[in-house]
């Protein structure tokens, strides 16, 4: 099975959504005094998957054999106050629990 990365589409909203809930369900698990989404939070995940999407961060999707086993929402800065002057910061990285161990996230 090859990896395949590539750019989100608007198309990959539910997979990246689905997603998005089983990261919150982790983070809740891990942490839920500090983790709990709100009610409100729930109700607005699709609007944030579309400026995710339309943003100037950048969200990739992993593919094997077709099948969407994960995600990441990133952006780049660049600044001349620091060095070194660019640097990549991750946003969310998730990959579903089948698919982990085998080198998906470093490619993310």
């Amino acid at each position: 099975m090859s990896l395949q990365i590539r750019g989100a589409e608007k198309n990959d909203t539910d997979e990246i959504i689905f997603m998005m809930n089983k990261f919150q369900e982790h983070m809740e698990r891990c942490n839920p005094n500090v983790w709990k989404i709100t009610d409100y939070g729930r109700n607005e995940i699709e609007s944030i998957v579309d400026e995710m999407l339309s943003g100037e961060r950048k969200t990739f999707i992993a593919e094997k054999s077709n099948t969407v086993v994960g995600f990441s929402h990133c952006h780049v800065e660049r600044r001349m106050n620091y060095s070194p002057g660019t640097i990549g910061y991750f946003d969310m990285l998730y990959v579903k629990k089948d698919y982990r161990r085998m080198g998906i996230a470093s490619s993310l």
